[in-house]
């Protein structure tokens, strides 16, 4: 048995040794043939574990979620194993990753940290445009009274209209949303729930106005009145009425198809990049909206405008660096160099990295980290196909959430920037 064993080993050794003197002797050393080489020798070796660290954009997607995809990507082009961890977590602010950092280090011990992170680290304002007078309490107690009456008679069942459809619950405010607000101007909220059900949209938008100009509405109220009125004004395609209200609605109840919808018709889509253009003027350095006026001119084909908003974008994003968001990436980088973990610094889809390394430069762990950018590839992408083959809104303006197709592109750009580094041959 020992014997048989022993000719075993020696007809692999010698079948190695004669296939590695051919391939080197007759000066076959390609990169297919290192990437063998590796492979037999690193056969045996542990794997490598990426942790992905991100928001919405990182965590959506399921099985189609980019990381899963970069899982796959480097296991088919690695000669390594690795295995890719996911702790995305959407809604989340950079701060919250900074805290767990330490423990994901000790838990899942990574060779590469990806970061995507941002988004949400922005505070918006929510000043509020006064397009009509102001108007006192004692008119809306008015108007309230009037609507108390109906409401009372719209709870009374034999005075209910049984073709009537119900209250939708969907939209009812909780409980605790009018803490402290008056019951008139509850009552007159209220109201323009009822009209939306009855789909009057004219009527219910004139409450919202008529709420919006009031000072005792609370803060968290008039925020959930511009969410409604910004529904209110899309039904009735008031875009450049919605464009004016947009910075007070949250991203994710902007329409998925703004830009498709406003951007391609010039009679509408000029009161709305006026609009744009106006507040623009006013704060040249907000790169939201200037990538929400980019993404409207590539839509309508005005190739002068889309030059000059990228112009503005790029001197508005090399000259602003979010302090809240340098402070978490310093920390979360200073982590990981103590830790020995490589730091990959990936930016959202269309945003260069400029901005990423101006913000990090002061890293004791600069020289190790990898940048990886996403704006070439994408705009090589949509150059040949449409927005939606690649995102399924745009939930940050000029990008959004991507689709299985958009999360690969991701994928394989962060995937071919590891094994770069890591000297890997594919």
């Amino acid at each position: 048995m020992k014997t048989k064993l022993f000719h075993f080993c020696l007809r692999v050794v010698v079948f190695w040794v004669a296939l590695e003197f051919f391939f080197v002797a007759g000066g076959q050393s390609s990169k297919w043939y290192t990437w063998l080489i590796n492979k037999v020798r690193m056969g045996a070796a542990a794997q490598q574990t990426v942790l992905c660290l991100g928001d919405s954009i990182t965590q959506g997607g399921g099985d189609h979620a980019y990381p899963r995809l970069l899982e796959e990507y480097l296991n088919r082009h690695a000669s390594s194993r690795f295995r890719v961890i996911n702790v995305a977590q959407a809604g989340k602010d950079s701060a919250y990753f900074s805290a767990e950092l330490a423990g994901w280090l000790k838990e899942y011990q990574p060779d590469y940290v990806v970061i995507m992170l941002g988004l949400f680290d922005k505070k918006r304002t929510t000043a509020v445009e006064r397009s009509t007078p102001r108007i006192s309490l004692k008119s809306v107690q008015v108007v309230g009274r009037i609507i108390r009456n109906e409401l009372n008679a719209r709870r009374t069942p034999e005075k209910a209209s049984a073709s009537e459809p119900p209250e939708d619950k969907k939209n009812t405010p909780r409980k605790e949303s009018f803490d402290g607000m008056d019951k008139k101007l509850k009552e007159l909220y209220m109201y323009a729930l009822v009209l939306n059900a009855r789909k009057q949209y004219t009527e219910e938008e004139k409450v919202y106005a008529l709420l919006l100009t009031s000072p005792d509405v609370p803060r968290r109220v008039r925020s959930k009145v511009f969410e409604n009125l910004g529904r209110n004004l899309w039904t009735q395609r008031k875009y450049a009425d919605y464009a004016q209200i947009m910075d007070n609605i949250p991203y994710y109840s902007w329409p998925d198809d703004w830009v498709e919808n406003i951007c391609r018709t010039p009679s509408v889509s000029r009161p709305v990049t006026a609009a744009l253009e106006q507040r623009i003027q006013k704060n040249p350095s907000d790169q939201d909206r200037l990538s929400l006026l980019l993404a409207c001119y590539e839509q309508a084909g005005e190739q002068a405008g889309a030059a000059r908003l990228r112009k503005l974008r790029d001197a508005a994003a090399s000259s602003y660096v979010n302090a809240f968001t340098q402070t978490q990436y310093l920390t979360m980088l200073k982590a990981l160099e103590d830790a020995g973990v490589r730091p990959v610094l990936a930016q959202y889809p269309l945003r260069d990295t400029d901005t990423l390394r101006h913000m990090v430069r002061s890293s004791g762990n600069y020289e190790r980290i990898i940048f990886v950018e996403n704006v070439s590839n994408f705009q090589g992408a949509l150059q040949l196909e449409h927005y939606k083959e690649y995102f399924v809104d745009r939930a940050a303006g000029i990008f959004g959430h991507g689709t299985p197709k958009g999360n690969q592109i991701i994928a394989e750009n962060i995937g071919k920037a590891i094994l770069g580094q890591s000297g890997e041959e594919f």
